[in-house]
């Protein structure tokens, strides 16, 4: 897998997680919403590095089933 397409695995999850709590993005600057802002930041950046993973070990599915360790 390229990592243009892991990237834009990556993007495409950040953007639609982002998309779903519009209403919090738009809402007043608070102390309280700045909280609530960095908890959705880390959320949605975690969910893209999710999405970039699975987008990656697709390429090494297979279908034995059982991977072997070591010989």
């Amino acid at each position: 897998m390229s990592a243009r397409a892991i990237m834009e695995a990556v993007l495409s999850k950040i953007k639609s997680v982002l998309l779903e709590h519009g209403e919090l993005l738009e809402s007043e600057v608070t102390s309280e919403r700045a909280e609530e802002v960095n908890q959705l930041l880390a959320a949605t950046m975690s969910a893209g590095w999710v999405e970039g993973l699975k987008s990656w070990l697709v390429t090494a599915e297979t279908g034995a089933e059982t991977l072997e360790k070591d010989g």
